[in-house]
């Protein structure tokens, strides 16, 4: 498991609360805030497992609650493309981003930062691979081997 940097410890629940969510979106029923809430500690956890543990240094969680109010102060109409009305009916279509979740993929690169998480990026090669031997030389290679 990964662990976070830094002094003495808490948890991350501590410090993103609900009442935390319901200040910076008055908008949201109480319900509804919950589900925000627990959107929101999901999406940090997954972008940095370290984050899951009891045991966060307050320096990492100071960082990760300033992550968490930029994204729960981004305006909701940000997260809706397009509406359409006919008669009484109203549709309102969501941007692909918006359903991405409240994160932003560089804020998920800094979390993951903050856990030391190095995983490589997609599409290259990770690990070392052996020399080729005897039998790969009885084939042609594009590789120049």
């Amino acid at each position: 498991m990964t662990t976070c940097e830094g002094g003495s410890t808490m948890k991350l629940s501590d410090v993103i609360t609900l009442d935390m969510v319901l200040d910076r979106v008055p908008a949201l029923t109480e319900v509804e805030g919950q589900m925000k809430w627990e959107e929101l500690l999901a999406e940090l956890v997954a972008a940095a497992p370290c984050l899951g543990s009891d045991a966060v240094s307050e320096a990492v969680l100071v960082r990760v609650r300033g992550v968490a109010l930029r994204a729960l102060g981004r305006p909701e109409a940000a997260l809706w493309s397009e509406s359409v009305t006919t008669g009484p009916y109203s549709t309102k279509f969501r941007d692909g981003a918006a359903v991405a979740g409240l994160l932003t993929a560089e804020e998920k690169s800094v979390l993951r930062q903050l856990c030391g998480d190095a995983t490589p990026q997609a599409g290259l090669p990770a690990g070392s691979f052996p020399r080729p031997g005897r039998l790969d030389r009885l084939f042609k290679h594009s590789a120049g081997w």
